[in-house]
Parts: structure tokens; sequence; C-alpha cells
């Protein structure tokens, strides 16, 4: 019966949505990581400024413990195939409703409308999509129960699981192989045998090759410097290949985002952005395919309608489109790179025993289990958790209670302790006797307000001259001294037979010198 099938397919809707909005509220990174990378590539999308952090849930304003890199890839591809679901019913719906409408218009008597619905449930579907027939036939044969879909949907954390029954047959580690760390750097090692065949140069090593692909994230750097010919045949099929590669590689991490729509904006912005002309620094307009400079507006306009340039922009509108959309992907991808990049740098500096203990401990992330029975779940309570945790680590490390923290948090190595002073505390008498630990603090607190203020009070202006002065006596010695100093030179004036006053040692200088 269709209405029953529609009115279950509702049920399942709301119940799948429950599922995704529990995802959400458990690990908040799942919808701002989601945020963030479409406010990168879609320029209709308002800021959400997350400039603190993304674990602070903002509509519950609640904190949440951290989840693992897999955890959020394994409920990425888990939040995918719940959409997909809710598209595939949302779909059958619209079919029977469209249905309805058409048949409705049949029927203009309002005592007609019982017969209409009859017709409408004795009639089987024709002409459906595979599809949709499944929907039908499962939904027409077994109605499930609204308990029994939610258990279908849940994220059974209790059995130790994560994904759902739904998505029981669900393996992040058939999307990513282990040296790509479930996502976290890229592996352009068959991009790299590519390019190598193409430049025929046993020279350039990996670490320059992904630098060579860091210029596409600068606007113009790949366009105005590139690594080569762009109209040379091999670049010009490296470059297709790159760009399908990264957009593989973006895509794979960012499963939630419209792949089709995305794609279609880009065509729509590179269509944009070729019709523009290039303006470099110096105010030279750059015909892009034609690989020309031009001094005026005028000229590169004139240029445009000639026969060599629309030659150009058959010949190489595909290879200068992937260009741009390569350009784009990695420009969003900059985290990924940085990752890359490091993790590169650091493999190459290994010895043979430290290799072998990275393959072993990425083997061991990588066979790690999505969800560990023993973690924690619910809000973090920051102030108990944060203040345990730092007397932990200095109780470990064997420090005292006054041991500082540095920027990170934790506490700073005893060496750059020992190093800065800190464990030193220097009085000032001036300050009321308040203890200063460390070179940095000690000497900044003389340009402070709370010892200015104390100069004062003492009837002296603060200046430069009393830096490293902690003693009330030595300060107002001082500040005597200044003062007779200054007494003494005012006192002390002649005036020379124009009749011009100046001070002694100015005259002796000038009478010296000849002048008067």
């Amino acid at each position: 019966m269709e209405l029953d099938t529609v009115r279950s397919l509702l049920e399942d809707i709301e119940v799948i949505e429950d599922a995704i909005s529990s995802r959400f509220q458990r690990n908040p990174e799942l919808y701002y990581d989601y945020r963030i990378h479409l406010e990168g590539i879609r320029d209709d999308i308002p800021k959400l400024g997350l400039d603190d952090d993304r674990m602070v849930n903002k509509i519950y304003k609640a904190r949440k413990h951290k989840r693992t890199l897999k955890q959020k890839r394994t409920q990425q591809y888990e939040i995918n195939t719940f959409l997909d679901d809710i598209f595939k019913k949302n779909k059958y719906i619209l079919k029977v409703r469209n249905q309805l409408k058409s048949d409705g218009l049949k029927y203009k008597d309002s005592e007609c409308k019982f017969e209409l619905l009859k017709k409408l449930l004795g009639d089987e579907p024709t002409e459906d999509e595979d599809e949709d027939d499944s929907i039908s036939k499962s939904n027409s044969s077994r109605l499930l129960d609204i308990d029994e879909t939610i258990n279908r949907y849940n994220m059974n954390l209790g059995n130790g699981k994560l994904v759902s029954e739904r998505c029981s047959l669900l393996d992040i580690n058939t999307i990513f192989q282990k040296d790509e760390q479930d996502g976290f750097i890229i592996d352009f090692e068959p991009l790299y045998r590519r390019w190598l065949n193409i430049v025929k140069d046993g020279t350039l090593t990996y670490p320059k090759f992904i630098s060579n692909l860091e210029k596409f994230i600068d606007d113009k750097k790949y366009l105005l410097d590139p690594v080569m010919d762009r109209k040379t045949k091999g670049y010009c099929e490296f470059v297709v290949e790159a760009c399908d590669f990264v957009e593989t590689q973006y895509f794979k991490r960012n499963i939630l985002l419209n792949e089709e729509q995305i794609k279609g904006k880009l065509h729509r912005d590179f269509e944009n952005h070729v019709t523009k002309a290039i303006i470099t620094e110096s105010g030279i307009y750059y015909c892009l395919y034609c690989d020309k400079m031009f001094n005026s507006a005028h000229i590169y306009d004139s240029h445009r309608t000639g026969k060599a340039h629309s030659k150009s922009v058959s010949n190489y509108h595909d290879s200068f489109r992937a260009e741009f959309k390569l350009h784009v992907y990695v420009s969003c991808m900059r985290e990924e790179f940085e990752n890359t990049k490091e993790y590169v740098d650091r493999k190459m500096a290994f010895t043979n025993k430290e290799r072998l203990e990275e393959m072993e401990k990425l083997t061991q992330e990588y066979h790690r289990p999505v969800y560990d029975p023993t973690e924690k779940e619910g809000d973090v309570e920051e102030d108990n958790s944060k203040s345990k945790t730092k007397d932990e680590l200095k109780e470990m490390l064997g420090l005292g209670e006054d041991m500082p923290l540095g920027p990170d948090g934790l506490p700073i190595p005893y060496w750059l302790y020992k190093l800065q002073g800190l464990d030193v505390g220097q009085e000032c008498e001036i300050c009321g006797n308040q203890v200063y630990k460390g070179h940095k603090n000690f000497d900044k607190h003389f340009s402070g307000p709370t010892h200015t203020y104390h100069l004062k009070c003492l009837g002296i202006e603060p200046s430069s001259a009393f830096q490293g002065i902690t003693k009330i006596k030595e300060a107002q010695a001082l500040w005597k001294q200044m003062q007779r100093n200054t007494t003494q030179e005012l006192a002390e004036e002649v005036e020379d037979k124009e009749g011009n006053v100046m001070s002694k040692d100015i005259y002796e200088e000038l009478k010296k010198q000849g002048l008067v």
C-alpha cells in the first residue's frame, strides 16, 4: 500500500536524522570540519569564524572529548550512507506525491476523492527504477517496527562498536591506505613517478616535487612561474592526471561535500576566470592561453579577438581548466600538504632503526579498532580534568608545585627552567618586596605599571636610569643626584659678545671651533 509505505519512510527519515544529529552532538568536529571545507570552496557560504577550539559545541556550550582521526573519517562515511538512504526515501515519496497530484487533476468533484485513494492504493507501481521497486516491495511486504529502525541506525557504543548495524560492513582501512594515516597525509608517490617519466630528471627528489605542487596554492605563482613549459604535450597530460588524483583525494577526505555541485561550481568559476585578464604586480596584462604580456587593457582586448588566441583556447582549454581546479583543491588541502611535507622531511632523516619503529607504529595505528571501549563519553569537566592533568604531569616529571607551564599547557623542560633562571627569585623593595622569578620577568617589571607607580609615589619620575635598581634608598639617592646635576647645568650659563645666552659646555665647544 503506497500510503503506508510513505508513512513508514517518513518515520525512517526522522530516525536517520536523529541518528545524524546524535553523531554531531558526540563529535562537533564532524560538522565544523565540513563547514570549514565548504567555506573554502564556495563563496556563497557564510563564514562561521571558528577561531577557538572546534571541539566546543556552539549549541550546547559544552566541550567534548577529542576523537581520533580514524573515528572522524569512519563517522563521516557513515553519515554519508545515512544521507544516501534519506535521498532514496525522499525520491520515492516525491514520486508518490507527484502521482497523487497528477491523478487528482482528473477528479474535479470532491465526492470522488475516495475513489481516487482507492485507485491509488490498488495500483501497483509500473516502470519504476530498481531502487524504487526495492523500497516499495520491502515496505509493502513488511513494515519495520520503529524500534527496529532505531536499533539499525544506533551507534551501539555499549557493545564496544562505533558504527551502526546499517554500516556494519564499513571498513575505513579499505578507503585509506596505511601510508595515508587515515587521511592525515597525502601519498603522492604514484604522481611523483609519473612526473619523473615526463621531466626525465633523476635529481628531482620527492620533497622538491611536493614543493612544486605547492605552487598551485598561490593564485598567480603557478601561472607566472610554472615548473616547465605549460604547452608541452607531457605537461598537459600530467596536469589533467594530477587534477584527477588530487580531486579524488579531496573528496575522499570530504565525503560529505556534494561532489556534483562543487564540480559544477568550479567549471563555472573557471569560465569566469579565463575571461578576465591576469594583471601582474607591475601592471602588465597576461594572457593565460597564449602566454603573452600586454602593456594595456586595450591591446589585450584586441588580442583576445584574434585567431591565434582562439586557436590556443581550443588547444589548451582542458589542461588549463585542470590547472585551475588543481589550484582550488590544493588551496583547500593546505593542512594535508603541510603534514605531508613534515612527514616526508622527518622520514628522510630516519635511521634504519627509526624507520622500522615508524613502520611498526603505523601498522599498529592502521589495525587499531575504530572505537575503544574505555573511551570517555559525555562532556569534558574542564576545571577538574585540566588541573588534575597538570598535577599528574608535574608529579610524573618530578617537578615542584611552582613549576611554570609552557604555551602548550605542559611543564617546560628542566634545562630551560634553569636557563631562564626561573628557579631563582629576585625581590624588589620598591614594589613592596614582591618576588619575580626569571631574568625576563625581572627585567620586564621595571617598565611595568606596578614599578612605575611606586616610583611616582616616592616622588621620582620613572626613566631608563632606574633600570635594575630595586632599593628605595638607592632610587632616592639617584634621583637627588639627577636633580642636582640638572640644577647645576641650568645655573652655569654664559653670554657671548652678541648677547646670546647658552650653557657653559656649549660655549666652550663653540669657542674651540672659533665661532664665538
